[in-house]
């Protein structure tokens, strides 16, 4: 019975070191429609700065566009929210922190 308190602080503490957080980025599409209630054109009202998130976004948006709009109306402006959630661990983190902080140029000669 002594050694159940430092047993179950020594878990907690091992089960904290290897924490993961939780990142999201959320990425806005503009959908207008023309007179038809037709897609006219479609434009990232917010970007996350990463190129293939933000044309994913795009499609994603114009794929569930329908779903969430069964019936558009004619010449409206949609704005559709598009989040992306990923789970990055510390671990990661400090490896990717340790690369940045060590990376090295090689120049080869002949």
């Amino acid at each position: 019975m002594k050694f159940r308190f430092p047993v179950v602080v020594g878990a907690l503490a091992l089960l904290l070191q290897a924490c993961t957080t939780v990142h999201s980025d959320t990425v806005y599409v503009t959908i207008k429609t023309d007179a038809r209630g037709n897609i006219s054109s479609t434009q990232l009202s917010s970007v996350t700065g990463d190129r293939k998130k933000d044309s994913m976004a795009l499609h994603l948006a114009l794929l569930a566009f329908y779903h969430k709009v069964p019936n558009p109306r004619a010449n409206q402006t949609y704005r559709q929210p598009v989040k992306f959630d990923y789970i990055k661990s510390n671990e990661a983190k400090a490896a990717a922190a340790a690369a940045a902080k060590t990376t090295k140029t090689t120049q080869t000669t002949r």
